[in-house]
């Protein structure tokens, strides 16, 4: 009868061991699946970060292009049509 009860002993330690040894499969499977959504979601956000420093940049030099001196007179000229005292306005038409 001893003998019997460290089988059934033996028996319950190699069960408990597989169930154990399923559960750290079933973690590491759950662990690498979320690992691999985290570097895609880490992915998407690292090409948003480059387009919105290349905007950033994109913006930056339109800042600076605007802070020129001859930028204002240039758009006033372009956009408005104005002229500076002392100078003539010529109109061509096209037809």
């Amino acid at each position: 009868m001893d003998g019997y009860k460290q089988r059934k002993k033996f028996e319950a330690i190699i069960v408990s061991c597989m169930l154990f040894l399923v559960a750290l499969v079933a973690v590491a499977v759950v662990s690498f699946v979320s690992y691999g959504k985290t570097r895609m979601a880490n992915a998407e956000y690292d090409d948003l970060i480059a387009s919105l420093k290349q905007e950033q940049a994109a913006l930056q030099n339109g800042i600076n292009e605007a802070q020129t001196p001859g930028y204002l007179e240039e758009k006033v000229r372009n956009e408005f049509g104005m002229i500076k005292d002392g100078e003539t306005l010529f109109i061509f038409n096209d037809k």
